[in-house]
């Protein structure tokens, strides 16, 4: 474990400005009055909120660093909130403080105050698309290990690549570093979550009380034997004239990423990960896979998370408007990265498909009553 503490980036020292998320719910919202733990029960602000039913998906802002995946999947009911964190972003405080302010809010609202409101914690449950630190290093650095105030119940994860160790750059392996970062912060700081490890070609339906949440793991090894081959031909074969040895590593990691579609009532959002694309005349690279092997009409949506932030690099702009994306007027694609936004936001412009990035503010979506709206939030200040 001192090799993946020396091979960590530094934690980002300016504080990210934390969301209240709460304000964000509409209709009739009930706190109810707190209970009283009983014995070693625990006790979650998830419990003291009811609603009527409805999806609120927040695309959490990126400034600094240029790219970050953290996205929070909240199901507001009569039973409750359930709440997801897909990915975490870089440790940077965004998610943490957003988490925190959305757990105070709720106890404030419900009128639990002083040492009371120290007995309840976060209800959360973690999906992970692929082991970066843009997508985890907020998750092992900071939320995990905060386990006077974060409850996870589960953690659902990608399969592990075979990729030989030694004949590439170690160091750029994320199942070699990133996950091991993360699954010890899991058993050290929240030993109660239940770890669920994908296989390759699955799909997994994740219970909900409202809507539905499906993951869909990668259906092959893109490190392992032809599937290797293949990755090596075409980021060595394309604009490349030289061989850098952490390049197949992550690329690997990357092709590896797990899909995640939410939904509820007639709309839907999907979450690709860093899965690649990097030629559009080709139909053999990650992203053709995963809709070869899962079905167009499985993974079609009407919000999607451009896959690998919508970096310049990434050519997937035709196979989303063709294979994935609804026709609904409110379909839309959301880019994550505030480098490299103009190749991808180019190509999206020259075909009609609309698209927005984090670079203004959080993306904050609501389904609710059959409806869809959504709203972009400059100034954490501004929906209190």
């Amino acid at each position: 474990m001192k090799k993946a503490e020396l091979t960590r980036r530094e934690f980002i020292k300016t504080a990210g400005k934390g969301l209240s998320l709460l304000a964000l719910f509409s209709g009739v919202i009930r706190f109810d009055a707190p209970a009283r733990a009983q014995g070693n029960e625990e006790l979650f602000v998830n419990d003291l909120i009811r609603g009527e039913d409805q999806l609120k998906i927040t695309f959490l802002e990126v400034r600094d660093p240029e790219k970050s995946d953290a996205f929070f999947i909240m199901y507001l009911s009569e039973k409750g909130l359930d709440i997801i964190l897909h990915d975490g972003g870089m440790d940077d405080h965004k998610t943490y403080e957003a988490l925190l302010d959305l757990r105070s809010e709720i106890l404030e609202k419900a009128g639990v105050t002083g040492d009371e409101a120290k007995k309840y914690k976060l209800r959360l449950r973690s999906v992970i698309s692929h082991f970066h630190g843009d997508h985890t290093y907020a998750l092992d650095g900071q939320i995990l290990r905060m386990k006077q105030y974060f409850h996870f119940t589960e953690a659902y994860l990608p399969p592990i690549t075979s990729l030989v160790t030694g004949v590439y750059d170690d160091d750029s392996n994320g199942d070699r570093w990133e996950r091991v970062r993360y699954m010890n912060a899991i058993e050290t700081f929240q030993p109660q979550a239940k770890i669920r490890l994908l296989e390759y070609g699955e799909s997994l339906v994740i219970p909900t009380d409202i809507g539905e949440v499906r993951l869909f793991a990668p259906p092959v090894d893109w490190g392992e034997n032809d599937e290797r081959l293949k990755m090596f031909e075409v980021f060595y074969g394309y604009k490349r004239a030289y061989v850098r040895p952490e390049a197949i590593p992550i690329c690997v990691i990357n092709g590896n990423s797990m899909c995640m579609r939410v939904s509820l009532s007639d709309y839907s959002f999907l979450f690709t990960g860093d899965i690649e694309k990097r030629i559009a005349n080709r139909s053999d690279e990650p992203l053709d896979v995963m809709i070869a092997h899962y079905g167009e009409d499985a993974l079609r949506s009407d919000i999607i998370k451009y896959p690998h932030h919508g970096q310049q690099r990434n050519a997937a702009a035709k196979v989303i408007q063709y294979q994935l994306i609804s026709d609904k007027p409110e379909a839309m694609c959301i880019l994550t990265a505030s480098d490299g936004w103009e190749q991808a936001g180019y190509e999206l412009t020259k075909r009609n498909m609309p698209w927005m990035d984090l670079r203004q503010g959080s993306i904050l979506y609501t389904v609710k009553d059959n409806k869809i709206s959504h709203e972009v939030v400059k100034d954490a200040k501004s929906f209190l």
